[in-house]
């Protein structure tokens, strides 16, 4: 399975490479520049690595995570045929709209666990209200999900039980939230 969104740096990308293997990534999606000892050092345990960016340019990538200002720009960046929508639960969440062109576009979304650890408990609460509510239009239109840990830290990453314990959580089905690492 592939984890789907991490930001490592060169510096601790071995503290990363060896926290996936030991939660059981097989793959994972590193978000920034390519750089070749990021490669090396997920490589050296056995793991695959696609890169991603989120700053609009695909260069270098094999895919690009965009991310709204608000709920006008989640729909022209789905509308656009992203290759992801990422921090949509800062611009005002996901309605049924985004959603049902998210599915047509096949534009997975995704939701990071990150959101919730970096939050305050009131912020918290706030987040995870946006994600619930998304969540319902998500499973009503089986839109594309992708669960991820979001983590900056090796020590902010999640197995894949914890991720699928989380989607469950928002009201997600198992089937729909494996789709998404594949």
């Amino acid at each position: 399975m592939r984890e789907p969104r991490i930001f490592p740096t060169v510096e601790n990308a071995p503290a990363f490479a060896k926290m996936a293997k030991k939660l059981g990534w097989t793959q994972v999606v590193v978000v920034g520049t390519e750089s070749e000892k990021l490669r090396q050092a997920f490589e050296a345990e056995g793991l695959d690595m696609d890169t991603a960016r989120q700053d609009g340019k695909k260069e270098g990538a094999d895919l690009l995570y965009t991310v709204p200002k608000d709920l006008e720009a989640s729909k022209r960046l789905v509308e656009q045929g992203s290759d992801g929508l990422a921090g949509w639960w800062k611009a005002g969440g996901i309605n049924f709209v985004v959603a049902k062109l998210a599915t047509e576009n096949k534009v997975p979304v995704c939701v990071d666990f990150s959101a919730l650890l970096h939050e305050s408990r009131r912020g918290r609460i706030a987040v995870f209200a946006v994600m619930a509510e998304a969540a319902r239009y998500l499973r009503k239109y089986q839109t594309p999900v992708l669960i991820s840990s979001g983590a900056q830290d090796p020590w902010e990453m999640r197995s894949p039980s914890d991720l699928l314990s989380f989607g469950r959580v928002l009201g997600l089905e198992d089937a729909h939230i494996k789709a998404g690492w594949k």
